[in-house]
């Protein structure tokens, strides 16, 4: 279980589930998360291209909320130091389950949804398997980066 911190930013109050949603409750952060975590997005531009369409100023305050709460990390890119890198922290990292708890809840209840059959059916079977192989892959894809 990971240390708990003293919050970088006032809070409305100290509850846990508001905790959680100051710090990523509002419409895109968990998208952000997701594009970062799930799909190998960790520059401004992919994460622009998010099929949701997120617009630039808004990528841009939720980039900076998510910094501001230690949730990740931004780095100047190593290959063109005009541009930034953004990376899970360790406290990003620990989001994986509720963003794939709630994919899994979304792909239930979606009847259209995009997620491959059985999906579901295999996280509920297997959550702490599948969000450790999750992790997995996010750490391995993650660019390796000097600070």
């Amino acid at each position: 279980m990971p240390e708990t911190h003293e919050s970088p930013v006032p809070l409305r109050s100290h509850c846990p589930v508001n905790y959680a949603l100051e710090a990523v409750g509002d419409r895109w952060s968990l998208i952000v998360m997701r594009d970062i975590l799930l799909n190998g997005k960790f520059r401004f531009r992919d994460l622009l291209a998010a099929e949701e369409r997120i617009a630039t100023n808004v990528l841009s305050e939720r980039l900076a909320r998510l910094a501001e709460h230690r949730i990740i990390e931004k780095i100047r890119d190593p290959d063109d130091g005009r541009q930034f890198i953004y990376v899970a922290t360790e406290k990003g990292e620990s989001l994986m389950g509720a963003i794939l708890e709630l994919g899994a809840w979304g792909a239930e209840f979606d009847a259209d949804t995009d997620a491959p059959p059985g999906t579901t059916k295999k996280f509920r079977a297997d959550r702490s398997g599948t969000i450790s192989a999750a992790l997995e892959a996010y750490r391995k894809s993650r660019p390796r980066l000097t600070r």
